[in-house]
């Protein structure tokens, strides 16, 4: 399954962090929010830079007030809101549980199974090519008729460079 890009963000930084599957991990969102502001441009990178982002979020015991985080981003509030739409999302589809504290600063986390495998999958690049392959390419057969149609024109293309070469 291919996940638009906030979602799978998420997993793989929670599969990162979170060791085990069904083990539950509280994280404070304003950590999180962080995974938004740095990433780069560059698609191939994004990757590798949620990963050492997520070896350094903190796990808090169950149901603790966070410490004070300092954001200076104006970006705070959008990303957020970012974080818990991705959040919802991921619930809905069944990859995890989520709780929240009562003031909300607190999150709960704990991977599906099903979430865990994702983010395993996710977590190396040519498993990662090979979901979005399945995904998008799924009619394969247009693509015999594209290289039999490339093929022909190929030949057709070298058989005239042939005759204008002598």
């Amino acid at each position: 399954m291919w996940l638009p890009k906030d979602e799978r963000h998420l997993l793989l930084g929670y599969y990162i962090s979170i060791e085990n599957e069904g083990e539950e991990v509280w994280f404070a969102l304003e950590e999180w929010v962080q995974i938004f502001e740095g990433l780069t441009w560059v698609p191939i990178l994004v990757p590798c830079q949620i990963k050492r982002f997520a070896r350094k979020v903190r796990h808090y015991p169950v149901l603790s007030e966070p410490p004070n985080i300092q954001t200076h981003n104006k970006q705070y509030p959008v990303n957020a809101n970012k974080i818990r739409i991705a959040n919802n999302r991921l619930e809905k589809r069944g990859l995890i549980k989520l709780r929240r504290n009562h003031s909300g600063t607190m999150m709960g986390i704990a991977l599906t199974i099903e979430g865990y495998d994702l983010g395993r999958k996710y977590c190396s690049w040519w498993k990662r090519s090979n979901l979005w392959y399945a995904e998008y390419i799924k009619h394969h057969w247009i693509w015999v008729i594209v290289s039999f149609l490339g093929g022909i024109i190929g030949g057709l293309l070298i058989n005239w460079l042939s005759k204008v070469n002598k």
